[in-house]
């Protein structure tokens, strides 16, 4: 499956480079958190989180994640959350029937979907304490959906992004499978980006979190 994803790598050597990620600065942490976090100043005197994990595992912050309307068009985003906040709360599962006609998510079992489950928590709180945070707008492939590449998402925001993602009408699995073909990718991502730029309605919890 084709994936598209937008203005990620450059920002990810920026982060590398400002205090976002493993290791330390030159200049010294601000303060020791638990759990061998350090809170870091990084580019454009933003406040970063840093801890000695490699790449491969998470990062620093939980996840995040809301599901949001921009128009017509439904979205998600998945961001950095307080730390500790997510303590008692469930882990998302997003359900991939919701993506089908009604009438075809109808014809699969709870016992035969493909449940997706998120390392993220719906409705966690912004850590608004830091940032701002950069933001990745990541388009999916053919017969995708917002929700596809899960641990990108969150592999992504626990390093202190914010992931936006749009089901693209047209592209998305339940319209390729009913022969919807008809799409407008770049109004698509030219309607989101304009969002971000001026957060409110479903993305008015950004609103000052953001460097875009």
């Amino acid at each position: 499956m084709q994936i598209r994803v937008l203005l990620v790598f450059s920002f990810l050597a920026q982060i590398a480079a400002c205090g976002g990620t493993e290791g330390s600065l030159d200049s010294g942490p601000d303060s020791i958190l638990p759990n061998g976090i350090v809170e870091q100043e990084g580019c454009n005197g933003t406040t970063l989180l840093a801890g000695s994990q490699p790449f491969s595992e998470a990062g620093p912050w939980p996840v995040g994640a809301r599901t949001v309307q921009i128009g017509d068009l439904i979205g998600e985003v998945w961001y950095p959350s307080e730390l500790d906040s997510t303590r008692d709360m469930n882990r998302v599962v997003y359900d991939i029937r919701k993506q089908l006609d009604p009438e075809e998510g109808e014809k699969i079992s709870d016992d035969q979907n493909p449940w997706h489950i998120c390392d993220c928590f719906r409705g966690a709180p912004l850590d608004t304490a830091r940032g701002k945070y950069p933001v990745i707008v990541f388009v999916h492939g053919t017969a995708g959906f917002r929700h596809q590449s899960l641990s990108f998402m969150t592999h992504w925001a626990s390093y202190g992004f914010v992931v936006a993602a749009l089901d693209h009408p047209g592209l998305k699995l339940g319209d390729m499978l009913a022969f919807r073909l008809e799409q407008n990718l770049q109004s698509d991502v030219d309607s989101l980006v304009r969002a971000l730029d001026d957060p409110s309605g479903d993305l008015a919890f950004l609103s000052g979190s953001i460097d875009m």
